[in-house]
């Protein structure tokens, strides 16, 4: 039913541009009055175009469906894991690592501010021999 439907829309096209084309030759004839010759060239030409573009309609219609066709897969939802409830031994052990990674992350931290200040003490340090040097060429 879907295709016949499209199909007469289609014909229904056709035939509208079949009246231009016709009202367009008719215009051309009257006002410039070519040889029937050259008309029917003209004529033919055009009739190519509307295959060329009637092939790329259907051409069209055709993806049009097959896109259509296509349907979304669903997304399957997340199951939440239950959490054990730990037992008192259990937990303890827990709270001792969680106590010894927050040591290791302020000892990692603290390193790391002390190599940084290291850094910029170096960088401070160089600067001034660098200007002192400079200096003490210029008085010289």
């Amino acid at each position: 039913m879907e295709n016949e439907g499209g199909e007469n829309e289609m014909f229904k096209m056709v035939m509208r541009m079949e009246r231009m084309l016709a009202v367009i030759v008719v215009m051309i004839v009257i006002v410039v009055r070519m040889p029937l010759v050259v008309i029917m060239k003209m004529t033919v030409m055009m009739v190519v175009m509307m295959m060329m573009m009637m092939m790329m309609m259907m051409m069209m219609m055709m993806v049009v469906k097959k896109k259509k066709k296509k349907k979304k897969k669903k997304k399957k939802k997340k199951k939440k894991k239950k959490k054990k409830k730990k037992k008192k031994d259990e937990k303890e052990e827990d709270e001792e690592g969680e106590r010894r990674k927050r040591r290791r992350r302020k000892r990692m931290k603290s390193r790391e501010e002390k190599e940084e200040v290291d850094e910029e003490k170096e960088k401070e340090e160089e600067d001034e021999e660098k200007k002192g040097g400079r200096r003490g060429g210029r008085g010289k």
